[in-house]
């Protein structure tokens, strides 16, 4: 992931919206090109710092369903 890719991931996560409390970003990555950089402890801590929790899709659908809708209120999630 580049900066301007990480710039972008993060704008999207920073956009004011009157109406939301919280943003769902769905972010596929069949080839997992982005995989060493979303797990680094940097990644993580920036992510942290804006209030966001990245979940990794790991056959766990309902899992993440359940937390998203019924656990986590006030994350973004990605």
């Amino acid at each position: 992931m580049n900066d301007q890719e990480k710039d972008l991931l993060f704008s999207l996560i920073d956009i004011h919206d009157n109406d939301r409390q919280r943003k769902i970003i769905f972010w596929y990555d069949e080839k997992r090109d982005y995989e060493e950089i979303v797990s680094s402890e940097e990644f993580l801590n920036e992510l942290e710092e804006k209030n966001t929790e990245l979940i990794k899709f790991d056959n766990n659908s309902i899992w993440i369903r359940y937390y998203i809708e019924m656990k986590e209120f006030d994350k973004n999630i990605i």
